[in-house]
């Protein structure tokens, strides 16, 4: 700690400074054969400069937010606002054209001296005098490696910014707010908006023409290059007018584009159907990734990871910042193509219930792999609100805002009546009714809060609703299953990273959890179990049928593991045999924590989906039996001996009953800060765990059915004609000699 205040107040000694501030040379991929240096820097100074910027005071904030230039700093959704205030200026006059500029290696060759003369001039940024003063007045190391990892070569960085450096982007924003805004002030009539170094001007022709000169003049100043070449500019489709604007564009050396052009991630232009073929274009290029999830070298658990984030989180900016009209069949098309590949990955099909789990939200009971499409509109909804917060410091703004005018606005009215069903209860309301009511809610900037998690909001209230409807498809055991998975303990197993050994769950592990989480039955499930006479075997029959007890052994041994982590002395009973778990009344583990009474505790899992439980609704109360049956057995013991009594309820699906949680906490509470595991980690192994356990019974229950069914099958039946008659009696032997005498 003492030494993270000394970064953050730039007193470490010269001597220290220069191992601080050493940072690995990284070489990224941008393509066509280039490549971008990164430099990180160590743990300590990111974690200095992390606190600083997360802690920066609102004043400090506001200098970006309310400079109506800069997106890309302390503003969430910032490539969004700019992407949205560049089809606005475009949506005012079909002749606007739109300039993307492009800088040569602009975060290196800014002079230090004046990103710290800039940052001096603002008082709001007195909290990171020091540390920026402490990083960037001097040179630095880049360390370069070889193929075997050694060093290879030790560079000197003497100019610019660090990229990867947390302070990099802050130092580079304040370096160009001056030439940003001086560019703004200069041309009314323009709009010019900067995602860091991404910088674009939107107006008419001429006057962004003018900026365009303007901005690569005042950047040379500052050692900033404009590539001319790597320059392109939007064409507007206004007849004649094409030509002379061609020859302007080509003698000022710029690229022209027609229709719509990439910008942050996002499509702006003048041509819908070009603005879908390069939306098209760009998803279609996210498929590329898929072939690597379906890859056997890749890990089952990985690849689910992966492909739930790429089906719900990579299209976020794309939706946020484009209206439904444009988005929804080249994501409802990836979304398909992501549910394909896990198929193929799991090698399994999933029907149409098991696929609406499959797809039903974490928190919901599913996998999470919901489809983007649809939640499309309400990301934009959520996109359009957090960017009305940027309006007041546009020029637009200033020439006179007119509400609904131009596509954009009219895709937001569209999506408002489309989407937002008056009937229901969505949030933020009041400005969900029609275009001038929107922008009346999320335009004041005394509201900014209104914008917040609205997307999330949105979209629980769409999927809230759309369960129910789904819900009355289902049939009653996939209503049971889902209600059962609806719990804070479920998605505990789909959020574990497989960092270390105690997350890993092995291919086939993984496969039945899934299966047995979508209902999906397995191809090689044989019909029958070897329980019973004529048992069904069904999913939820291989997690209660075999094994149990040795998967009830698995999670005792993780929580006796966990005391020992944590310095609490127990008591162990193992369980040998069912006889021995019936009959003792011993419980499972005895805590004894030192502060206060001993806990004794008794482990048991059940499946709240078996068949006797499903007849009469017990699904939804198992736990609560569950625990009232340990009590009825140990507490009377318990109490009689001073301790307390605490039944671990754990249900197939992955519900923890609430004692889980308070044995976790009292076993975290009795160690140091600095000494074993968080409660979070520990419930996240005992998922695992669970999982394990689930998939060890359900392969031995599936292994001995499989046996039976081939003992029933006779294992080697003889073919038809291969087969002797059989001499059970005189009759059987005289029809055969007769039959051999008629032959004969």
């Amino acid at each position: 700690m003492e030494l993270v205040r000394a970064i953050r107040d730039g007193s470490v000694p010269e001597e220290a400074r220069e191992w601080l501030l050493a940072s690995w040379l990284i070489p990224l991929d941008k393509g066509n054969g280039k490549i971008r240096p990164i430099a990180g820097g160590t743990a300590l100074v990111k974690l200095t400069a992390s606190h600083l910027m997360v802690n920066a005071s609102e004043r400090l904030k506001n200098v970006f937010r309310f400079s109506g230039t800069q997106y890309g700093l302390f503003m969430k959704g910032g490539a969004t606002t700019a992407a949205h205030m560049t089809q606005l200026n475009l949506d005012r006059d079909p002749a606007n054209i739109t300039i993307k500029i492009d800088f040569a290696n602009a975060f290196n060759t800014i002079p230090r001296k004046f990103i710290l003369d800039e940052l001096y001039k603002r008082p709001e940024m007195t909290s990171l005098f020091s540390l920026v003063h402490w990083a960037y007045s001097g040179w630095s190391p880049l360390l370069v490696r070889n193929n075997e990892g050694d060093v290879a070569q030790v560079l000197q960085s003497q100019e610019g910014v660090r990229q990867g450096c947390v302070l990099g982007s802050l130092a580079f924003g304040v370096a160009t707010l001056t030439l940003l805004a001086k560019i703004k002030d200069s041309h009314k009539d323009i709009e010019i908006v900067a995602y860091l170094d991404d910088v674009s001007i939107t107006g008419k022709s001429e006057s962004a023409l003018s900026a365009f000169e303007q901005i690569c003049s005042e950047a040379s100043g500052i050692g900033l290059a404009v590539q001319r070449e790597k320059c392109e500019v939007l064409i507007p489709n206004v007849g004649g007018m094409n030509e002379q604007l061609l020859n302007a564009v080509s003698k000022h050396g710029l690229r022209a584009q027609k229709g719509a052009l990439p910008l942050l991630g996002s499509v702006v232009g003048h041509d819908r159907s070009e603005m879908k073929k390069l939306v098209d274009e760009k998803v279609k290029g996210w498929e590329k990734a898929l072939a690597l999830l379906a890859h056997e070298e890749m890990p089952t658990q990985l690849a689910l990871l992966v492909g739930r984030w790429t089906m719900t989180h990579k299209p976020n900016m794309l939706a946020r910042s484009l209206p439904p009209s444009i988005t929804a069949q080249p994501l409802a098309d990836f979304g398909e193509a992501v549910i394909k590949t896990m198929e193929e990955r799991l090698k399994l099909t999933f029907t149409a219930e098991a696929r609406a789990l499959f797809q039903e939200t974490l928190r919901g009971g599913g996998l999470g792999f919901y489809p983007p499409a649809l939640t499309a509109p309400y990301a934009f909804l959520a996109g359009f609100a957090a960017s009305c917060l940027a309006y007041r410091q546009s020029n637009i703004f200033s020439q006179g805002w007119v509400e609904g005018e131009g596509w954009l606005q009219s895709e937001l009215s569209e999506c408002l009546r489309r989407y937002i069903d008056p009937k229901l209860d969505w949030p933020q309301k009041k400005g969900l009714t029609d275009n001038k009511a929107f922008v009346a809610h999320f335009f004041n900037t005394d509201f900014s809060k209104r914008s917040d998690k609205l997307q999330a909001d949105l979209a629980a209230t769409f999927r809230v609703n759309r369960r129910k409807e789904i819900k009355k498809a289902l049939l009653p055991e996939a209503v049971a299953r889902l209600e059962c998975r609806t719990n804070k303990a479920t998605p505990l197993l789909w959020r574990a990273y497989p960092l270390t050994q105690e997350f890993v769950l092995t291919d086939e592990e993984t496969r039945f959890a899934v299966a047995y989480a979508t209902g999906q039955r397995l191809p090689h499930l044989p019909e029958l179990c070897s329980c019973g006479r004529d048992t069904p075997l069904t999913m939820e029959h291989t997690v209660h049928c075999q094994e149990k007890l040795t998967r009830h052994n698995m999670i005792q041994d993780r929580l006796v593991a966990f005391a020992r982590l944590h310095g609490v002395t127990i008591k162990q009973n193992p369980r040998l045999d069912y006889e021995d778990a019936k009959q003792r009344l011993e419980p499972d583990v005895i805590f004894y924590p030192g502060v206060h009474e001993p806990v004794q505790t008794d482990v048991t899992v059940i499946n709240p989906c078996a068949p006797f439980r499903l007849a009469n609704g017990g699904h939804k109360w198992a736990t609560k039996a569950q625990k009232a049956r340990k009590k009825l057995k140990y507490h009377a013991n318990a109490k009689a001996r001073g301790d307390i009594f605490r039944p671990l309820v754990f249900e197939t699906h992955g519900k923890m009953s609430e004692e889980i949680g308070l044995t976790l906490d009292m076993l975290a509470s009795s160690t140091p800060t600095d000494r074993g595991l968080a409660v979070h980690d520990m419930k996240l192994d005992l998922a695992v765990t669970l999982a394990r356990g689930n998939a060890l019974a359900a392969k031995t229950t599936i292994a001995r059915a499989q046996r039976a069914r081939e003992r029933r099958r006779a294992i080697h039946p003889l073919p038809a004609h291969n087969r002797r008659p059989a001499f059970n009696n005189s009759r059987s032997r005289r029809n055969n000699d007769n039959s051999t005498s008629t032959k004969d």
